[in-house]
């Protein structure tokens, strides 16, 4: 039996995963960055700082990263529920 090449695709990005020791970024991972958010919204006003504690949390808890637009959403998202 032949894999298509998305199989392929999917089951190479696993055993990289694996390899690297790294998960991939769900609803635990977006919890994680959520939650940093929100405690560093206290005391940072810029989306880009939250951004970048978001970075370096899920890069510490080994989490694979999303697209920008993602944390952007998030941020901007947290930060205008915070200071309203």
């Amino acid at each position: 039996m032949c894999l298509s090449w998305q199989q392929t695709l999917y089951r190479h990005h696993a055993l990289v995963r694996d390899y690297l020791g790294v998960q991939s970024y769900d609803e635990c991972g977006e919890i994680i960055a959520e939650t940093v958010i929100r405690k560093a919204v206290q005391s940072m006003m810029y989306p880009a700082d939250l951004i970048n504690v978001a970075i370096e949390e899920l890069i510490q808890q080994s989490y694979l990263l999303p697209a920008f637009s993602t944390f952007n959403c998030l941020s901007i998202h947290i930060r205008a529920r915070t200071h309203r």
